[in-house]
């Protein structure tokens, strides 16, 4: 059986937050079927601000998006229910305005959590960030494993364009708003999504903020490395002489991720002891999600052919992203040593110094 991280659960905490959900997910839903239906415009930034410049109408046709982006399977579309076409649509409307932070954006993201009667138990999360150019509801099996299997809340924020970007942070801090509850958060993507989740990782580290300085469950990349080469003004995350849990799953057919990149981002890694690394034979780059990789454009494209099914990797990678939070909430229990806590003012300190 899947392991269960925490304590014994709490019906009344879990039913609060399944009804938090359904107000964000009604709050997207709403606007979007007003939009699709009548064409009308979502709220602009006259909220803090009467000159600035509303987003632009969406009519009926912009359920479909105008740039290219690979659709998500049936199964995915089922999966990230009840988040369809249009409220997808509304989402990465708000966040190419940077309006995600408005209530009714409902974060610009997805929210999937555990049943009721095992959420409280779960003290670790996990933020996802997508692929370039992939729709984000294609990481909804997933997301959905990870909370059904693993009691671990998922959060899938949802991009302009579907091209992840989170250099300050912001989008993991509306993402832990979504889940109060969650102590520990592991940081995760698959492929441009897994370097987002290292931007994140690095602004929460260096960030002056007190409310920042809350604790990391890890990292989980997903055909994807850490990159070498600065990134957001900053220099490259430097993790290898840092006691952080962390995951880096590959596959033996993806013929999308750069080779030498992964093995020369391998010395940005944790220490070995703290770095589960797998490679799954016989999968490739796009079942890393659940989505149609067929006519991607330059270097996305074309794939490996997965020799496994979709399911099967889906599953070893949930199990490797679930090892990361177990292990990362087990060390921030232990406070330190060889099992030992993430020491937030030595990993902050080194990048400061790096930028310097």
């Amino acid at each position: 059986a899947p392991p269960h991280l925490g304590s014994s659960p709490s019906g009344a905490r879990g039913g609060r937050a399944m009804a938090r959900l359904r107000l964000s997910v009604a709050l997207l839903i709403a606007v979007a079927h007003a939009v699709v239906s009548t064409g009308a415009r979502l709220p602009d930034a006259g909220h803090e601000a009467d000159h600035a410049p509303g987003i632009p109408r969406l009519q009926r046709q912009a359920a479909a998006p105008d740039f290219f982006t690979s659709p998500p399977t049936q199964e995915a579309k089922a999966a990230a229910e009840p988040c369809g076409e249009a409220c997808v649509s509304v989402a990465r409307a708000y966040a190419a305005k940077g309006l995600c932070s408005l209530p009714e954006a409902a974060g610009c993201q997805m929210v999937f959590l555990p049943q009721s009667e095992t959420f409280p138990a779960a003290k670790t999360g996990v933020i996802f960030y997508p692929g370039a150019l992939v729709d984000p509801r294609a990481y909804a099996p997933l997301a959905r494993e990870l909370a059904d299997g693993y009691s671990l809340p998922t959060v899938v924020p949802i991009f302009a364009e579907d091209l992840a970007n989170d250099c300050d942070g912001s989008r993991a801090e509306l993402a832990a708003r979504a889940v109060p509850e969650v102590r520990f958060w592991v940081m995760a993507g698959h492929s441009l999504g897994g370097e987002v989740a290292a931007q994140a990782l690095r602004a929460w580290l260096s960030s002056s903020r007190t409310d920042a300085k809350r604790s990391i469950g890890g990292l989980a990349l997903l055909g994807s490395y850490l990159n070498t080469e600065p990134s957001c003004g900053r220099p490259p995350l430097d993790l290898s002489r840092t006691p952080l849990s962390a995951a880096i799953v590959e596959a033996t057919n993806d013929h999308i991720v750069n080779r030498s990149r992964l093995a020369a981002g391998a010395r940005l890694l944790p220490p070995a002891e703290y770095v589960f690394q797998m490679n799954v034979t016989g999968g490739n780059h796009s079942q890393f999600g659940s989505y149609d990789p067929s006519n991607r454009p330059g270097p996305l494209g074309p794939d490996g052919n997965a020799t496994i099914p979709e399911a099967v990797q889906r599953g070893l990678s949930a199990a490797a992203i679930a090892d990361v939070a177990a292990r990362g909430s087990h060390q921030q229990r232990l406070g330190g040593g060889a099992g030992g806590g993430v020491d937030l003012k030595r990993i902050a300190s080194r990048a400061t110094e790096a930028f310097i």
